[in-house]
């Protein structure tokens, strides 16, 4: 996937050999299991310590199509995660990939994307647009409120705020109205 010398062929390897955190101005994420969302994430953390002062877009995106069609894909995901099932077609990220998240410092971050998942808590508080799509075409795809509207809190200043839902149905019985 990518051509360094001296690096493995890793998530790990390639954050390692990756110019420093504190330059970038994008970042996207992009698995097709939650559990390499997971060890994207804790990757990232690791060699970041959550401190991403240049960031000022995140893109978060879990592709379940993708992994429908390309189930013989490489995975370089840890298995230590044991808080999740990727045939659980929720739409939060694992506990500890949401810990490990919401330890992230993303002060700069005014655009926020996320596709097929709610991060339950996150610290971006100068984000003005914000896009959250949840679409599963060939299953039904289950969203937690209580964990939509943590994160929509997460985002006090948001301006632009662009939700796509095909076939989203609620996790629980859970009200935000009581």
């Amino acid at each position: 996937a990518y051509d360094m010398p001296r690096a493995n062929k890793t998530t790990a390897d390639l954050f390692e050999h990756s110019c420093r955190v504190d330059r970038w101005k994008s970042l996207d994420i992009h698995f097709k299991e939650r559990k390499q969302g997971h060890a994207a994430i804790k990757h990232i953390s690791a060699g970041s310590n959550g401190e991403f002062t240049s960031l000022e877009r995140l893109s978060l995106e879990l592709d379940w199509d993708f992994k429908t069609n390309n189930s013989n894909v490489e995975d370089d995901s840890d298995d230590d995660d044991d808080d999740m099932d990727d045939e659980d077609l929720s739409t939060n990220l694992s506990e500890s990939a949401s810990f490990l998240l919401s330890t992230w410092n993303l002060p700069k971050v005014t655009e926020l994307v996320t596709t097929n998942l709610i991060p339950s808590e996150i610290i971006c508080p100068n984000v003005r647009t914000c896009s959250i799509t949840l679409a599963q075409y060939t299953e039904t795809n289950y969203w937690d409120l209580q964990a939509f509207e943590e994160f929509l809190e997460c985002i006090p200043l948001v301006e632009t705020l662009s939700l796509l839902f095909v076939n989203a149905r609620s996790l629980s019985g859970y009200d935000p109205a009581e």
